[in-house]
């Protein structure tokens, strides 16, 4: 198979190629290179298996969320993100999933786990924990996402982070999210 191939380039061709064929040998052979040395081999698999609907993958992905926690902003983390992207399109990125993933070193793989959640049943608290991130574009994500969610449940929790916001444009997308949510009908 050319997932063993020794370039990288071919093993990333190799997994994005397979996951639009989806068979329990390519699905095997994809979960067996989220392990892959090379990142971008590894976020391709995680790509195609959720291309491929592999539910079998699921343990596979949420172990590859951890990938890259120590070293933030390196490529070591793209698994991470893939993995997130490949959870959520197999329906397996449940709240409790997304909470490991906005708990990452890497902002990037945090704010994927903020769009994962924004539509995601029970994952509200997700949003709020991303809202208070060190990063001002985590919390300007979070916050976006929270107004799409329209759950009025979380304004109290809103008021509180925008009154403490110090970015502009992060204070900017808390202001935003908070009319959002308060033109819904609805109780506080």
């Amino acid at each position: 198979l050319a997932l063993a191939d020794e370039s990288a380039q071919v093993r990333v061709a190799a997994a994005r190629g397979l996951g639009g064929f989806p068979s329990d040998e390519t699905c095997v052979a994809l979960r067996e290179a989220l392990d892959d040395r090379e990142p971008a081999v590894a976020a391709a698999a995680a790509e195609a298996l959720g291309q491929a609907g592999d539910a079998q993958a699921v343990e596979a992905l949420i172990r590859a969320i951890g990938r890259g926690g120590t070293q933030p902003g390196s490529p070591e983390v793209l698994p991470a993100m893939a993995a997130v992207r490949a959870l959520a399109r197999l329906g397996a990125a449940t709240p409790q999933i997304l909470r490991q993933a906005v708990a990452h070193a890497d902002p990037e793989v945090v704010k994927e786990a903020v769009a994962a959640a924004e539509a995601l049943p029970g994952a509200g608290d997700v949003l709020l924990v991303a809202a208070h991130s060190p990063r001002w574009d985590v919390r300007r994500a979070a916050a976006r996402a929270i107004a799409s969610r329209g759950d009025r449940a979380l304004l109290q929790g809103l008021r509180e982070l925008a009154a403490q916001e110090r970015d502009s444009l992060a204070a900017e997308a808390f202001a935003e999210a908070i009319c959002a949510l308060e033109a819904r009908p609805g109780r506080d």
